[in-house]
């Protein structure tokens, strides 16, 4: 049983190559918490600091990054164990110093002016969620800084900052048309410009569909609601005995298909289950029913087997 290493590093990648201090890595440094992206620049210099570390400890939101070919290897080499884990502070007042990144994004949402200003005033009065992560995370109301998992802990997202990288990011594509996002937070920008039509009123909110008879079959196709119908008013007027002595497969398909016995609840085969029934192919079963129905002078609906 490997002995549990308590004392942990904590190292930051947030302020880039050139910019980042490891100098509290050691040779002596067992355990590492790398807090940020883990560029493949900042592992190789962590492992040359401590060539005896044991535990590279990285964020939740990076994990699949260490599933990666490079990133494997150079744990593998140094014989390093990948643990995925958010690093809690002796002191809980202290915060991460927020990036030179971050500080350019947050004074772009600071001084919002005219029309752009109008429309993030208007989501928030809507009470958007994406408009609320996005000024709790670059506290437009002068709260203190907190980090995006914080974040995601106080409005009850997935629980890593991806979900608030992504409400940040299709914040901007509505503000600002021309940001360059990624295709699903410009599928949620689009989303949020729907909400904001329909609470202006200028689209009309989708109609429910009626309730649906209780006495149709649960799985009935939209399009064999009518074929339905119908073959239970033939089979109540005994039009559909007339099949029998002359066509007994095409009565016998009908029956199976769309449960014309009268017992019990309305039931609807697949062809395929009628087709096990009667030994045959599914696309022999469908050609049989569309004769039937040809003779009964029912319209015949487009089907697939």
């Amino acid at each position: 049983m490997s002995k549990k290493i308590s004392t942990c590093v904590t190292v930051s990648t947030q302020y880039g190559r050139g910019h980042a201090s490891f100098e509290s890595v050691t040779p002596t440094t067992k355990k590492v918490h790398v807090a940020g992206h883990p560029f493949l620049w900042a592992l190789e210099d962590i492992f040359r600091r401590a060539p005896e570390l044991k535990v590279l400890q990285i964020i939740p939101s990076k994990k699949h990054w260490m599933q990666k070919g490079r990133y494997k290897e150079i744990c593998r080499e140094h014989d390093a164990r990948v643990v995925i884990a958010c690093h809690q502070r002796k002191q809980q007042k202290e915060m991460y110093r927020p990036s030179r990144a971050y500080q350019r994004k947050r004074r772009k949402f600071l001084y919002l002016q005219g029309e752009v200003k109008e429309k993030f005033e208007e989501l928030l009065a809507m009470d958007c969620l994406e408009a609320r992560v996005t000024a709790r995370y670059f506290c437009l109301h002068n709260e203190p800084y907190i980090s995006e998992r914080i974040v995601a802990q106080e409005f009850h997202l997935r629980g890593d900052d991806r979900d608030v990288s992504l409400y940040v990011h299709s914040m901007r594509r509505y503000l600002f048309p021309l940001a360059r996002v990624s295709y699903e937070a410009k599928a949620r920008a689009g989303m949020i410009l729907r909400r904001v039509r329909i609470h202006r009123g200028e689209i009309d909110l989708p109609q429910p569909k009626p309730p649906r008879d209780p006495s149709l079959p649960s799985n009935l196709l939209e399009n064999r609601i009518t074929v339905y119908r119908r073959l239970q008013k033939a089979w109540k007027e005994g039009r559909l005995d007339k099949l029998l002595p002359d066509h007994p497969l095409w009565y016998q398909v009908l029956v199976l298909r769309y449960g014309l016995n009268g017992n019990g609840k309305p039931v609807h085969r697949s062809f395929r289950k009628v087709a096990d029934r009667m030994d045959l192919s599914r696309t022999t079963i469908l050609n049989l029913e569309r004769e039937a129905l040809r003779k009964l002078r029912i319209p015949i609906p487009n089907s697939s087997v």
